[in-house]
């Protein structure tokens, strides 16, 4: 399966940080203060690499679904996901669907989806 460049950064990364922070497996166990300091900084790193590459390749999911509504006017699973959790509210639905008598109908504006 090819890999995408963001996650050939990301295995460069890692092993970078590897070879500079992890030290040489101790026969012992036993590790200087320095060594145990550096190889918890590797793990908060490589954590960090990790979420960032999280982010940019939700980020790019994000950004296709964009240009394929931009480009096609299409909706898929991605916007329907990132609509449901935005946080916005609608108001609550109308009791019936009949309207009242002496409420005069008005012409309703139809927006564009695409303003929605």
């Amino acid at each position: 399966m090819p890999k995408s460049n963001r996650f050939r950064i990301l295995n460069q990364e890692l092993s970078r940080l590897k070879k500079q922070l992890i030290p040489k497996p101790s026969f012992t166990g036993l590790y200087s203060d320095r060594q145990l300091t550096r190889t918890v900084a590797y793990r908060v790193l490589a954590h960090a690499e990790i979420e960032s590459y999280l982010e940019d390749r939700a980020w790019e999911v994000v950004q296709n679904a964009k240009n394929i509504w931009d480009n096609t006017g299409k909706i898929n699973l991605t916007l329907i996901c990132l609509l449901g959790f935005s946080g916005l509210t609608m108001d609550a639905p109308p009791e019936t669907l009949s309207p009242k008598k002496e409420i005069k109908l008005l012409k309703m504006n139809k927006s564009k989806s695409r303003k929605k």
